[in-house]
């Protein structure tokens, strides 16, 4: 959805941008937050300052980008604080509830899988892991041959020097 445009015909404001400026469309939660923290800010000022109806009117312009900045960095501090608390509240849930143990069989067994991986992954990208087994293919595969060779020419090498003794001057 396209947000409309926040000017009249005469280039006035038609209304406060300040959610615009902090929310966008409104699916942003920080910016959410941070338009409350806005609002709350406006409303303390209101009642402390009693300002007039112009000012009140025209409070959104005072959101400049440090203002916008500052509130942003609160909304995101508050929401830290807020889910840190949430997971903090739920921990202690399930350690009463007696799952600590469950929890961390389970993250023992993450670990022992994930070193596990690690350590494959090494072995097999490791260029010395196959070094020696090919080595030792090799001289296998060259000791067959020179059997095979050898074993081949014996016979006709027999022969041959047999064929010398008998031609052999006496």
């Amino acid at each position: 959805m396209a947000l409309m445009s926040t000017k009249d015909q005469n280039g006035q404001e038609k209304y406060s941008t300040a959610f615009e400026k902090l929310a966008g469309e409104g699916n942003d939660l920080v910016g959410l937050v941070a338009y409350a923290l806005y609002k709350r800010h406006k409303r303390a000022w209101i009642i402390d300052c009693c300002p007039d109806e112009v000012a009140i009117r025209d409070h959104h312009k005072l959101l400049v980008q440090p203002y916008i900045d500052t509130l942003m960095d609160s909304a995101n501090n508050l929401l830290q604080e807020y889910g840190d608390g949430r997971v903090e509240q739920e921990r202690d849930r399930l350690l009463a509830a007696g799952y600590d143990l469950q929890v961390q069989n389970i993250s023992d067994q993450i670990q022992i899988h994930s070193d596990h991986i690690l350590n494959t992954v090494v072995k097999k990208t490791n260029p010395w892991a196959t070094f020696w087994p090919g080595l030792t293919v090799w001289f296998v595969g060259v000791f067959v041959s020179v059997i095979i060779v050898t074993s081949n020419l014996i016979p006709t090498l027999i022969e041959h020097l047999k064929s010398l003794i008998d031609s052999a001057p006496q």
